[in-house]
Order: structure tokens, then C-alpha cells, then sequence
């Protein structure tokens, strides 16, 4: 609501009374034209922003992950502990 009302910028200096500083009473600003979208789309945004939710949650999830196995993997090697046979053993 708060990004719509700022293109409903020019219509509140209109409305607005002249003095020092404009002035907008209540019933001003409940008659602010808004233009509101239909249930059926607001919910289906609020479920493509759920599953991107989900998607985001388990990214982070496997970017922890992978974090925490290259953590261990340059450990190993700075203790010396990986030899050309672990690459062979590996492959």
C-alpha cells in the first residue's frame, strides 16, 4: 500500500488545502483512489512468494552445507591429510 500511494502523489497535492505547509484531512485520505487487485490474484501471488520462500530456505540450506564439507576438505589439506591416492581412491 505504502509503494502504491507514492504514485498517488500528484492527486494528494491536489487535494491537499494551501497553507504553509499542505495539509490533508481524514476524509482526504480515506478517498485516495487505490487500486486493489482481485483476492483470487492476491492469493495466488501470496503462493508463488511461499514456494519462493521454500526455494530460497533450501538454497541457504545447501549453501550451509557445502560450506561446511569445503570447511573440512581445507582443514584435511592443511593438515596434510589429502595425498594423490584419497584422488584416486575418489574417482
Amino acid at each position: 500500500m505504502m509503494y502504491a500511494l507514492s504514485y498517488q502523489t500528484p492527486y494528494m497535492n491536489k487535494m491537499a488545502s494551501s497553507t504553509t505547509v499542505p495539509y490533508m484531512n481524514k476524509t482526504i485520505c480515506n478517498n485516495i483512489p487505490m487500486v486493489y487487485p482481485p483476492v483470487d490474484l492476491q492469493n495466488q501471488f501470496a503462493q508463488h512468494i511461499q514456494v519462493i520462500e521454500q526455494q530460497k530456505q533450501q538454497a541457504q540450506a545447501s549453501l550451509a552445507q557445502s560450506e561446511v564439507l569445503f570447511n573440512s576438505l581445507l582443514q584435511r589439506a592443511f593438515k596434510g591429510e589429502l595425498t594423490a591416492s584419497d584422488n584416486q581412491a575418489t574417482l
